[in-house]
């Protein structure tokens, strides 16, 4: 399966605008600026793993959550 950071960047943006928080709000907790955080939602190819994690605990959220979008993806062996 081929992640599509896209997509998630995408869910992630849904996901904090959803919970009523800026991106000030999410650079703030995550320690990085505002710019950073713009990136990844906007160009998100150095979105790394260990960050999604975080999103997923400040937007409480699980993890899933921001996968789900894979959930009719079926995998080919």
């Amino acid at each position: 399966m081929v992640v599509d950071y896209s997509a998630i960047s995408r869910k992630i943006k849904s996901l904090r605008i959803e919970k009523n928080m800026y991106q000030q709000d999410i650079a703030e907790e995550l320690g990085v600026s505002v710019q950073t955080y713009q990136e990844w939602e906007n160009n998100p190819n150095n979105l790394k793993f260990c960050n999604i994690i975080a999103l997923s605990n400040i937007l409480k959220v699980n993890l899933l959550d921001i996968f789900l979008l894979y959930a009719d993806t079926k995998c080919i062996n």
